[in-house]
C-alpha cells in the first residue's frame, strides 16, 4: 500500500501523465523497489519542472542547497529509496541528507513542502533535484 508520503510526493511533483504508474508501483511491494529505481533513473523527465527550484549534478555542496538544508537542519523528513538500509527512515533533513549522500543507490526525501531527489550516484556528480510545493515564480 502505499504510504500518505509517497502519495503526496507523487501527487505534488511528478508530472500528471507519469503519477498513475508510480503510484502502482509503490502501491506494490514486489515493483516498489523497481519502481523507486525506474522513477529516479528517470527523474528529470517525471519531475513536474514548476516545483523544480535546483537542479545539477553534486547539488550538496551547492551554497544556496547547503543554506535550504542548514535552515531547515531538524525537519523531520521521509525518505524513499530502492536501498532498504534507508527506505521508511524518518529523520532531521541535515542526517537525511547526509545519510542519502552516503548512499549509492537513488533516493527521495520527503519533507513539509518540498521534496529532494537524487539519482543513483556517478563517477563526476551525481544529479540531485530539490523541489518546493510553493515554489517562488
Amino acid at each position: 500500500m502505499t504510504s500518505l508520503t509517497e502519495q503526496a510526493f507523487a501527487e505534488t511533483y511528478v508530472r500528471k501523465d507519469r503519477r498513475e504508474r508510480l503510484l502502482h508501483e509503490l502501491s506494490n511491494p514486489r515493483k516498489r523497489s523497481r519502481g523507486l529505481d525506474r522513477f529516479c533513473h528517470g527523474a528529470a523527465d517525471l519531475l513536474d519542472p514548476a516545483h523544480i527550484t535546483l537542479a545539477g549534478p553534486g547539488l550538496e555542496h551547492d551554497p544556496v542547497f547547503r543554506r535550504f538544508v542548514e535552515a531547515r537542519a531538524d525537519e523531520t523528513c521521509r525518505i524513499f529509496s530502492p536501498d532498504g538500509g534507508i527506505d521508511g527512515l524518518e529523520l532531521p533533513l541535515a542526517e537525511a541528507v547526509e545519510r542519502c549522500v552516503m548512499c549509492l543507490d537513488a533516493s527521495i526525501i520527503m519533507g513539509d513542502g518540498f521534496a529532494i531527489v537524487r539519482a543513483e550516484a556517478w563517477k563526476g556528480g551525481t544529479d540531485m533535484w530539490l523541489l518546493e510545493q510553493g515554489r517562488p515564480a
